[in-house]
């Protein structure tokens, strides 16, 4: 069965007088819906903005701007994205246990990665993700878990030298797996589409 995609994000409702409202805009409902999650921005997003008791999630429905305009204008306001941008992967996890929406992705992505595979097929999709050392945090569990198949992001140039070490890594990670094989499908990143067309 194929679960619907969930980042997790959603609107908070309000009751007065029997009526309902909604928030005008989206926020983590980690307190609420956080069980049924199945899409995690590990690293954190360019579109995700911590407004301090809450994480909200820039959407182009709600205002007919593309992600990056929205993106944009935040900047300049002096508000910036939940994002880890940390050079090694030590200083990541520094700032991923900081971080309670973080964390709690890291913990899922860590639970999913234990997840038996002997009864279900678990997928992963990653993008944006260069596999380098900068990634053990991440590429450990993928090689001591029991993901069946890994789909790999590739930018541009399928021959450019930063695909190669792609490439070279994730070869290095299948063989350092741990249970069962791993299948891999590279794809090209740019058909994601992340930040709309």
């Amino acid at each position: 069965m194929i679960k619907e995609p969930n980042d997790g994000f959603g609107r908070d409702s309000s009751y007065d007088n029997g009526e309902v409202s909604y928030s005008s805009y989206i926020t983590w409902q980690g307190e609420s819906t956080a069980h049924v999650q199945n899409i995690h921005y590990l690293h954190g997003a360019l579109h995700v903005f911590d407004k301090g008791s809450e994480i909200e999630k820039f959407t182009w429905i709600d205002t007919g701007k593309p992600l990056i305009e929205q993106t944009r204008e935040a900047l300049t306001q002096n508000r910036f994205p939940v994002f880890v941008a940390e050079g090694d992967s030590k200083k990541k996890m520094e700032k991923i246990t900081h971080s309670g929406y973080l964390y709690h992705s890291y913990k899922s992505f860590s639970s999913i990665m234990k997840t038996s595979s002997r009864k279900t097929s678990v997928c992963l999709f990653t993008y944006g993700v260069s596999f380098s050392e900068n990634d053990k945090h991440i590429t450990k569990k993928i090689s001591d878990g029991n993901v069946n198949h890994l789909f790999v992001g590739i930018y541009g140039d399928v021959n450019s030298d930063y695909n190669k070490l792609i490439f070279e890594a994730v070869e290095k990670l299948k063989r350092k797996r741990r249970f069962g094989t791993l299948d891999v499908t590279y794809y090209d990143s740019a058909t994601a589409q992340v930040w709309g067309d």
